[in-house]
């Protein structure tokens, strides 16, 4: 029961953070921006000291989003902007996705550069390098090349708010990998298994026939010497003969002593 009970008082503290984390928003100081325009924007709804994240990213058809920019603050309500400039990394005419997180909770919003077509595509801005950052003190150091993005507070890679790691594209690609190596290993494992085997079975009988031979000809061989003495020829005409049609002289002498 008491188990119970801390299970609820918890529940409870969930759903009471989430609702004060739902307030969180962002506002930016233009409605539209140009080229070489600094963006200033308002993140509201934090706790203070938490760390508050904007990313700034462009949807690109071919890659997903590509990140332009993204930076960090120790949230206070006296802290609590963001800004940067538009550098060669924008292009004019495009609609830019931003997305806020602090305090467990995302934020969606987006701001124009140019004139952004209301309900058709944009074009995508291509890569770059950096477009410049904010000089806060306060502010987190970065080098503009995406960082983790996981705090102990914030998701922002699916906007969950229980801060669970889900496996990135990159995880999914190393598993992926090291399945195929496993299995590369197991068909050579395989083929030298094989491999060995068909060697073995052929030595064997390469042995077992050239034994056989072997000792057809020594029968042979012995039989006739048997024959040779029993005709009255001596063991040196019987040797010659056989050295004459070919055979060794060890062997012959060998199957000499064995009659």
């Amino acid at each position: 029961l008491k188990m119970k009970k801390i299970l609820l008082f918890f529940a409870l503290f969930l759903v009471c953070v989430s609702l004060v984390n739902a307030d969180i928003g962002v506002s930016f100081d233009k409605t539209n921006y140009n080229l070489g325009d600094t963006v200033k924007s308002t993140v509201s709804g934090c706790t203070a000291n938490d760390v508050a994240t904007l990313i700034v990213s462009s949807p690109n058809s071919f890659e997903g989003n590509t990140i332009l920019w993204i930076d960090q603050i120790t949230y206070a309500s006296t802290n609590n902007l963001f800004s940067f400039k538009l550098g060669n990394s924008f292009t004019n005419n495009v609609k830019y996705n931003v997305k806020i997180g602090c305090s467990g909770s995302t934020k969606d919003s987006s701001f124009c550069v140019g004139n952004c077509l209301s309900g058709g595509t944009n074009p995508p801005a291509p890569p770059g390098g950096s477009p410049g950052g904010s000089n806060n003190n306060n502010r987190r150091s970065t080098d503009n090349s995406a960082p983790p993005l996981l705090t102990g507070q914030t998701d922002l890679n699916d906007g969950n708010a229980d801060g669970s790691n889900d496996n990135t594209g990159q995880e999914n690609a190393d598993e992926k990998f090291t399945e195929e190596r496993e299995a590369n290993y197991l068909i050579w494992i395989i083929f030298f298994v094989v491999l060995l085997i068909v060697i073995g079975v052929a030595i064997f009988f390469i042995v077992k026939y050239w034994n056989k031979g072997k000792k057809d000809g020594n029968d042979k061989l012995g039989d006739y010497i048997k024959q040779s003495l029993k005709r009255g020829d001596s063991k040196e005409i019987i040797k010659k003969n056989l050295i004459n049609a070919g055979w060794p002289e060890r062997t012959v002498d060998d199957a000499i002593k064995k009659v």
